[in-house]
């Protein structure tokens, strides 16, 4: 059964999220400090189908400093594991991440909004596979 992995890469933490199958909702699953951590992961739960980058932009649609960070730390994975990684536009992904975990009435720390945001990229891949 395939494997997924979506990643919401942000320079203080890394949220991390799989699905498998390709159907049914992404499990947010941890959150790690460094690319290197991600390799890590990956090197112990991997091999993964996709791995998809959250990218972020403005507002209007466009690329920022922070655009650039997310594609360069993905060119380093992909370069480190000669993997392919997919990207999914992430506009208000950890706005919604928090309505989410506030709706679910249990406490949750910053960690968990990362996590929960590379849940919902990954949700938007895989309904672009249907």
């Amino acid at each position: 059964m395939p494997k997924f992995l979506g990643i919401d890469y942000g320079e203080k933490r890394i949220g991390l999220a799989t699905a498998e199958g390709g159907f049914g909702r992404a499990k947010a699953v941890t959150t790690v400090a460094s690319i290197d951590d991600v390799v890590s992961f990956i090197s112990e739960y991997g091999p993964f189908e996709n791995v998809v980058f959250g990218l972020p932009r403005n507002l209007d649609g466009d690329e920022t400093n922070q655009t650039r960070l997310a594609r360069e730390a993905a060119g380093d994975l992909s370069d480190r594991l000669q993997i392919q990684i997919d990207f999914v536009d992430e506009f208000d992904t950890s706005n919604i991440a928090r309505a989410r975990l506030v709706d679910s009435g249990k406490a949750f720390k910053q960690e968990e909004i990362d996590a929960e945001a590379a849940a919902i990229i990954l949700d938007d891949f895989l309904v672009g596979l249907d």
